[in-house]
């Protein structure tokens, strides 16, 4: 069977005040798109896949560049559907650079696991000792909506954060029995999602107390810093119980952290 083999290439500079797309390499099935932004807001990239999902053998690869001084969001167009494999694993491999002076965000929709799919992903962060980056995931476990659970399947998960060419976090997650791990009180706890956010740069610690102040209205949030970059995880009963909270966690942060409005883009409510 013809598998995806895709890949997105992002290069973005700072012009004159502004922020320019410096690079750009696109192959199906991965696409970006430029819409006009905000005038009180940073640039958008919208991605998307034109295949309507990810099936067992499929490989994507994306990179996004942030050069010194330049501002960009980037973020999906929907979310990203995962679906049951026979074989093969699908696979997701994430670049992030972010040089002195620039801000990169990397705002996620719901990674959607079917149930029976198997997902190997990477996504490796370099942040200069100068940047500042905002990135983040969210995992829903079946369609909840089609009374499907993640009782088969496997994932494992990769993040690795470099600031100033060293390592100062990374993160595994392996689920070879989610039905066992996802109702396990030390485990999921019968969360149906599950959310994480990252901030990288030097003001990481100054914005702990402020997440931790905030009462989510269904989440089981929590926080810490670790080697200069606050990491936040929320679990939820439903993928929309989290996004809400997960929503109101970025808003927040993104303004704290940058002076940006405190919003999510247009496209992550449609």
């Amino acid at each position: 069977m013809q598998r995806a083999d895709g890949a997105l290439e992002l290069g973005y500079a700072a012009h004159n005040g502004s922020t320019r797309l410096e690079h750009l390499y696109q192959s199906d099935p991965c696409r970006a798109l430029f819409p006009r932004g905000e005038l009180d807001d940073a640039d958008q990239t919208i991605l998307l896949t034109t295949s309507g999902g990810l099936a067992g053998g499929d490989r994507i690869r994306m990179q996004a560049r942030c050069g010194p001084g330049a501002r960009q969001v980037v973020t999906p167009q929907a979310a990203e559907k995962i679906y049951r494999t026979i074989n093969a694993a699908t696979e997701i491999d994430i670049t992030l650079q972010v040089e002195a002076g620039a801000w990169l965000e990397w705002v996620p929709q719901e990674t959607i696991l079917f149930e029976r799919s198997h997902l190997r992903r990477q996504v490796r962060i370099d942040v200069a000792a100068e940047g500042s980056l905002l990135a983040g995931d969210i995992l829903s476990f079946g369609r909840a909506a089609h009374g499907e659970s993640y009782a088969e399947g496997a994932l494992f998960d990769c993040w690795e954060v470099r600031r100033g060419g060293q390592l100062v976090w990374a993160d595994r997650l392996r689920l070879d029995d989610p039905k066992r791990a996802l109702a396990h009180p030390a485990g999921f706890a019968g969360a149906r999602a599950y959310g994480t956010i990252l901030h990288v740069g030097a003001d990481a610690a100054a914005h702990l107390e402020t997440i931790r102040a905030m009462e989510p209205s269904a989440c089981r949030v929590a926080a810490t810093v670790v080697g200069g970059v606050l990491v936040a995880r929320l679990l939820a009963g439903s993928t929309a119980e989290l996004r809400a909270d997960y929503a109101r966690l970025w808003s927040s942060l993104r303004q704290a952290a940058a002076g940006l409005p405190s919003r999510m883009p247009r496209i992550w409510h449609s």
